[in-house]
């Protein structure tokens, strides 16, 4: 079912927000959706991995505080500019409630 949010805030993700990404990433009705593929990611490299190539992420959170879905800007694969330098990068928005991502690239 889907939600609808009348206001979105967007929460820079911090360290204390780990362990909810974790279980989104791990869920199995969105895994494969996440940049580990559907694997299972080795939970003492989970935030290493959750911030590499990031530019900027974010969580959409609703006025009860509740987050639904994961925005995230990020640079080129390797040997190519990053998205700071180069002014592109690719966005990804997670909607964990729909269990689906969504993704621009070079803009």
């Amino acid at each position: 079912m889907a939600t609808e949010l009348s206001e979105v805030h967007l929460e820079p993700v911090r360290p204390e927000h780990l362990p909810e990404l974790y279980r989104w990433a791990t869920d199995l009705r969105s895994a494969f959706h996440w940049r580990f593929g559907g694997a299972t990611p080795d939970p003492d490299r989970f935030a290493e991995a959750m911030w590499s190539g990031v530019l900027c992420q974010f969580l959409a959170t609703d006025a009860a505080g509740l987050h639904h879905g994961l925005l995230v800007a990020y640079g080129h694969g390797s040997g190519e500019p990053s998205g700071i330098t180069s002014g592109y990068h690719t966005t990804a928005w997670f909607d964990q409630n729909n269990a689906k991502r969504y993704k621009r690239a070079n803009w």
